[in-house]
């Protein structure tokens, strides 16, 4: 096999915004040496959101050749292109997207068993293409371009960051070790979908080095990023090993210069136990708390009783329904004054904004699937002080209480068994209802008794609206563990009632 398509310098497949409103495709070189040119990557939320992971990890190598700079000059003036070269140099191999030994973000031993998926899997990190999953069923859509090189690295970039991994008995081989079978497992899971924020300055340079984290830099040798390490490496080889770190290989097939498909295996452990039991033990125990290596993920403190245990969790994404209200309430918790959320570490530089990603899966815990990803950018009027502190009291006095109150009212209304599954859309029902009221806020000089009035209003008839399909003279008057219609209405009506006074007062 020779080499082909160098994603170093030959190959444009990161697409940018410059600063002048220039549009352009750029190989990594390039955007390195234009990047204090360049406003941002332009990419879908999943494809921007990994090109964050990945970009970082790259400068934190280039600004390893000189720890002692100044980055905010290199913000401002560029990273200087003969360091550029010097880190880019070392990592030449890896760069290329097809190659013998060091493919790009791949494994070249991964032995083929002829079940490949189209490389438009990489895009839509679904289970597989089979009659269960979401998508890759026959006559499903594919995306024009979706097996050009630069369409395939991005895919590659954003599997390795964004992937779920494959549940059930899925597994890849190797092809020195045929026998054993590793199954993929991706990078996302149950304790680290949920928030993400990025740190953003005024070019794409000082974005990339305020998320590029000194622990990254300051050290050498096995402290690399997963993708430019070798096989034997594990998460203990540094924080950058760690926070790059991935469950799952993958290799491309190729078509003499085209790839037609992609194969995916479980990242392996040398010197792991035949026996499945244990080499699943050693595995978990490996990569047990992966999430908290991750610099872009806010921690919540765990509270029980009112005190702290020492323990943080991940922020976790809301119901992509709720994006409309709620995001714009919750956006205050990733302010670090607020105290509520653990401070994400700085980078190499200060930023003065931020971007969150935010990502939810559903579905049971050995199967788990990505329902929504999205981003919320720093243009929004959503960030600025004045409307975080409406939003403050918005949430505390008005949002937080509706919610409970749908919720409660309900189970009152249909039952706790059909409420469950209910209660997310009925919330996406609410916040639908209050968009316009949401708008006034943002634009208002404070929190009023009408704004108060207008969300409480869309609560009562998002409530009403929702428990129509469902109303009979059965459901009215109530059956089993339900009260019955007529009594969740009374009870939503009485809450909201309550809530607006305490908003008055």
């Amino acid at each position: 096999m020779t080499r082909a398509h160098d994603l170093r310098h030959e190959m444009p497949w990161i697409p940018v915004l410059y600063l002048d409103g220039r549009r352009a495709a750029l190989s990594l070189q390039h955007l390195l040496e234009d990047a204090h040119l360049i406003r941002e990557i332009e990419a879908d939320p999943a494809q921007w959101a990994a090109l964050m992971r990945f970009l970082p990890s790259v400068v934190a190598l280039v600004a390893r050749q000189d720890p002692g700079a100044d980055f905010d000059t290199w913000a401002v003036d560029g990273l200087p292109p003969v360091i550029v070269d010097r880190a880019l140099d070392a990592l030449a191999d890896r760069l290329w997207l097809r190659h013998p030994e060091t493919p790009f973000m791949q494994e070249p031993l991964l032995v083929d068993e002829g079940k490949p998926y189209s490389t438009e899997w990489l895009h839509l990190t679904a289970p597989g293409p089979n009659s269960k999953a979401w998508w890759g069923k026959p006559g499903d859509h594919v995306r024009a371009g979706a097996a050009t090189p630069a369409h395939v690295a991005l895919g590659l970039v954003t599997s390795w960051y964004f992937n779920p991994g494959i549940g059930g008995k899925a597994v890849g081989h190797y092809a020195d070790d045929e026998s054993i079978g590793w199954r993929p497992r991706g990078t996302l899971g149950f304790h680290n979908h949920g928030v993400r924020v990025f740190h953003r300055g005024p070019s794409l340079a000082a974005t990339l080095l305020a998320n590029t984290m000194d622990a990254h830099v300051s050290g050498r040798g096995k402290n690399l990023p997963l993708w430019a390490s070798g096989p034997d490496t594990l998460p203990a080889a540094g924080p950058l090993t760690a926070s790059t770190w991935t469950g799952s290989v993958y290799r491309l097939l190729w078509n003499e210069s085209t790839p037609t498909g992609v194969i995916v295996g479980g990242r392996r452990h040398h010197g792991a136990s035949a026996e499945k039991k244990d080499r699943d033990a050693r595995t978990a125990a490996i990569e047990k708390g992966l999430w908290r290596a991750d610099p872009t993920i806010p921690r919540l403190p765990v509270v029980k009783a009112g005190e702290e245990t020492g323990e943080v969790r991940p922020l976790p994404a809301l119901h992509p329904a709720a994006s409309a209200v709620e995001w714009a309430a919750e956006w205050y918790v990733t302010d670090a004054r607020r105290g509520a959320v653990r401070e994400l570490e700085p980078g190499l530089i200060d930023a003065g904004g931020s971007d969150i990603f935010v990502i939810r899966m559903d579905g049971p815990s050995t199967a788990r699937e990505i329902s929504h990803i999205g981003r919320i950018g720093e243009r929004s009027d959503i960030t600025s002080a004045s409307a975080r502190s409406r939003l403050v009291s918005l949430s505390a006095l008005v949002l937080r209480p509706i919610r409970t109150t749908l919720y409660v009212g309900l189970v009152k209304a249909l039952g706790q068994e059909a409420a469950q599954p209910l209660h997310d859309r009925l919330h996406a029902s609410f916040c639908a209802e209050a968009e316009d009221t949401l708008d006034e806020l943002i634009h208002a000089p404070e929190l009023t008794i009408e704004h108060a009035q207008g969300f409480t209003r869309a609560a009562a008839t998002a409530f009403e609206r929702f428990l129509t399909p469902y109303l009979n003279s059965q459901t009215l008057a109530g059956t089993g563990d339900a009260e019955g219609i007529a009594a969740g209405l009374a009870f939503v009506r009485s809450r909201i009632a309550s809530t607006l006074r305490e908003v008055h007062a």
